[in-house]
Parts: C-alpha cells; structure tokens; sequence
C-alpha cells in the first residue's frame, strides 16, 4: 500500500528551497503553530485546533482554506487568498495569521466558558512541540509524527501518532519503533466512549489488521522523513543513518 499521508516531492520542496519557504519560516519561527503532514496537503495547528488547510490541487498550485467552524461569533475574517500561486500570496497568507490567531482566541474563550473546552488537543501540540523542536528535544526518546490520526475504517481516533528512538540507538539503521499515544485531561476523561478501554480495544483492532497496520507504519515513515527534511524535528543525526 502506498505512503497514505505525505505531500509530494514537489509540494515538499516548493517547502525548502522555494517560495512556499516563507511560510514553512513563519511556522517555524512560531511555538504555538505545527505542521502536519496528510495527504498532498498540510494542515497548520493552532492551540491545537486545524486553523488552516494548504492542499496541492497540481504542481505550483495550492488551495488554502480556514476552519470556518472556528468562527462561531462570525467574527470578519482577515482576508485570507483563495489559492497560493507565488510569492505575493504566500506573503499576503502570512499577513493573515494574527488575525486567524484572534478568532480561534474568541472561539476557544467561549467555549471554555461553557465548561465544553477539550484541553486535550492544545496539550498534544505542546507535548509535539516540546519533544519535536524545542531546545531540549535531542534529549527525548519520543518524536511525534502526527495528531489526531483517524482510522475510519474500524471508526477509531488516536491522538498522537509517534516513534520511540532510543538516544542509545540513534547510530542504527532501523531502530525507530511505532507508538499510539492517548491523551487525556483529567480522571473525568478515563470512561465513556472514549475512555481508556475503549481506545485499547480500537488499538487490538488495529494491529489484528496486518494490512491496515503495515499502511499505517509506512504512512509513519514517510511523514517522519519529510518532517526532518522540514527541519521541524530537532535531533543530531548520525551519518550512518540514512532514513529514519
């Protein structure tokens, strides 16, 4: 099965060397956005929330759109292009990041104040933050590589989607090992629906389907190879390894 959730070459390095550049800059240069990779397209978390989707519609040509669910108090938008086909857009993109900042703000401060905020979702990027790309993220052991990563075909959701790499492995071809990571905010957030049993059984599903499980460690491992081609891992790479 092929690589279900990476961008293509083109995207990729339209990402590094060319003039979608400034904007992978501005992400970079930010703590509270992170990029995730899917499926020819990108999706850039804020507070843990999609705020924007960047998808490749053909080589050079990106479509770009905002959660409108975001947008509750219908709150004026910044003006935000349709689509990126050169640099001017791009720039005009990044100009509309603060205002799109602003709105998620509002709709996140409502609906805390009705006690429905799911804090979990900010504590996962933290937590990609962190052990991706902080200063000390060398020394972790854990690398997120997605969140958020549905599975519908068995109706599950997992909320990060990561490699344990051994700091005493890092010289060895081969050595990442594929994790599923629940999160949860609180002792009310173990039962349900989507409790902790549950999540167990939708993770026995997973690996007693061999097909679907390889697909998935193939789409890890194409992802967690364009984010370090991104610099958006933080780790001192040994020569001898070649792929992650």
């Amino acid at each position: 099965m092929r690589n279900a959730r990476v961008l293509s070459q083109s995207f990729l390095e339209n990402f590094r060397i060319g003039w979608l550049q400034p904007l992978l800059v501005r992400i970079k240069s930010d703590d509270t956005l992170m990029l995730a990779i899917r499926d020819g397209y990108i999706n850039v978390y804020y507070r843990g929330g999609s705020m924007l989707k960047i998808s490749e519609t053909r080589p050079e040509h990106y479509q770009v759109a905002f959660n409108a669910n975001y947008n509750k108090s219908s709150y004026v938008l910044p003006d935000l292009p349709g689509t990126l086909t050169g640099a001017d857009d791009v720039a005009n993109l990044i100009a509309a990041i603060p205002g799109l900042k602003e709105v998620m703000d509002r709709y996140f401060s409502a609906i805390d104040s009705d006690g429905r905020a799911k804090p979990e979702r900010e504590f996962q990027q933290l937590v990609a933050r962190e052990n991706n790309r902080s200063p000390i993220s060398n020394e972790t052991e854990y690398f997120i590589v997605d969140i958020e990563f549905a599975q519908t075909d068995i109706s599950a959701r997992f909320d990060m989607l990561a490699v344990r790499w051994l700091r005493t492995e890092r010289k060895k071809q081969g050595t990442l090992v594929p994790v599923l990571i629940e999160m949860k905010y609180g002792t009310n957030a173990f039962g349900g629906s989507s409790g902790i049993v549950q999540h167990l059984k939708d993770v026995k599903a997973l690996f007693n389907d061999i097909t679907r499980w390889n697909a998935v460690i193939d789409s890890l491992e194409g992802q967690i190879n364009q984010l370090a081609d991104l610099d958006l891992l933080n780790f001192n790479r040994s020569k001898s390894v070649t792929r992650l």
